[in-house]
């Protein structure tokens, strides 16, 4: 507990064990890492980007355009192999919060924009499929359906990666705001 004191102009709270605190209002507590969460995080967005991948595969043979194609693999190649480094990175305590806030928000952009990128494709084969009468159409619905399953991981992975980014930049504000 703690005993108040009344001054002429404050009043000042003296805690059992010691410190005195002005106005009644204890000093804020540095903000810092959660290694658990951040690891925590990383796992998720590593097994996300790597489901992601896998559904891709088997339903991105639909992409027409070899640039998209090309720039989905891109994005989820670099988001499989930068965060094991990162897990390594919390594991042995290494602290880099600027490069974490940019590689975080960096990944929502790519990963929004993939996802994106992922519905629009899987919209334009379903409206052609619409128009096509062969025998083959369940096969090509059903890697139309991969394809979109791995648009909307990857937006849900923005969202993650979104949640990341607000986290490790509040830590950041705090860390430049008390030095």
């Amino acid at each position: 507990m703690a005993t108040p004191i009344n001054t002429s102009s404050h009043t000042l709270l003296i805690p059992d064990g010691g410190q005195i605190y002005n106005n009644s209002i204890p000093p804020r507590h540095q903000l810092q890492r959660n290694r658990k969460l951040s690891i925590l995080l990383k796992m998720i967005q590593l097994l996300m980007a790597i489901a992601c991948l896998v559904l891709f595969s088997a339903g991105g043979q639909l992409f027409s355009d070899i640039k998209r194609t090309a720039f989905t693999y891109g994005t989820f190649g670099a988001y499989i192999i930068i965060p094991v480094f990162l897990i390594t990175g919390f594991i042995i305590g290494e602290v880099t919060p600027v490069l974490l806030v940019g590689y975080n928000l960096f990944g929502a952009v790519l990963f929004a924009f993939v996802g994106s990128l992922g519905v629009d494709s899987w919209w334009s084969v379903h409206i052609d499929l619409d128009h096509i009468s062969t025998k083959n159409v369940s096969v090509i619905e059903r890697l139309n359906d991969m394809k979109l399953m791995s648009a909307i991981l990857s937006l849900t992975n923005t969202v993650f990666y979104a949640a990341d980014t607000v986290i490790e930049g509040v830590i950041l504000h705090d860390l430049y705001m008390r030095n």
